[in-house]
């Protein structure tokens, strides 16, 4: 009998093949079938972090197909096999919720984006270990998602305190810094303070130099510059 660990992989493999060109129907069924066989026999194994992967990778393939239902079945089912007792199965958790808000965001469920994506946010930051990019991503979404939410005076507070602890120790967390600085930036260009934008603009710009490397696409400030001058002037 084979090796079930190898069985799953090698199933999750030919699916990730069939997924390299999701143009043909076929592809997706395929690719389906054979993420459901490697997630059936991954849960008979202690779970890891390439099940975490392969069930995340099941799961988008499903919402590909709009079977969004079955993508958050596949990924609660993971969720509930989580034990968090290790930083590494806490990073499992983070993962798997991150994915869930995903798909909610997708349905139009905010709410239901908005507490997943915060859990995982919040748990990621708690493990304590240096922000990914993906990470930074993360918290982004989590911030639009607030706007979305109409609560974008909680937002500008949040960032705002976040901002005065960056400005403390600037070389600290360059790139959360950056991430701070654009999600704020992008605040006040919503509700037209355009001069306190440009503040905030200047200092990502300051902050780039300090750290001597691209830490925003080179560009990034320019587009918001350029979104101020397309829009009508007047300030709240």
């Amino acid at each position: 009998m084979p090796d079930p660990k190898l069985q799953s992989m090698e199933w999750s493999e030919r699916a990730l093949e069939a997924c390299d060109n999701l143009d043909f129907p076929e592809n997706f069924e395929a690719a389906e079938l054979l993420f459901k066989q490697a997630f059936e026999l991954d849960l008979l194994q202690p779970l890891d972090e390439l099940h975490v992967k392969r069930a995340g990778d099941y799961a988008r393939v499903l919402t590909e197909q709009s079977k969004f239902d079955e993508a958050k079945s596949v990924i609660n089912r993971t969720l509930s096999r989580t034990s968090r007792y290790s930083d590494v199965e806490e990073l499992m958790v983070v993962e798997l919720l991150a994915a869930l808000a995903n798909f909610e965001m997708q349905q139009g469920n905010l709410e239901e984006a908005e507490a997943n994506l915060n859990e995982a946010v919040t748990l990621r930051r708690q493990l304590g270990t240096t922000l990914k990019t993906v990470d930074q991503t993360r918290e982004k979404n989590l911030a639009e998602v607030r706007a979305l939410l109409g609560r974008p005076k909680d937002l500008e507070a949040q960032l705002q305190s976040k901002l005065d602890s960056h400005r403390a120790t600037p070389l600290e967390a360059p790139g959360g810094y950056n991430t701070v600085l654009e999600e704020l930036s992008a605040i006040l260009i919503s509700q037209h303070r355009y001069d306190e934008a440009r503040q905030l603009i200047a200092e990502g710009r300051e902050l780039r130099i300090k750290c001597r490397q691209s830490i925003s696409a080179p560009d990034q400030w320019d587009r918001m510059e350029e979104t101020i001058r397309s829009r009508p002037s007047r300030s709240y």
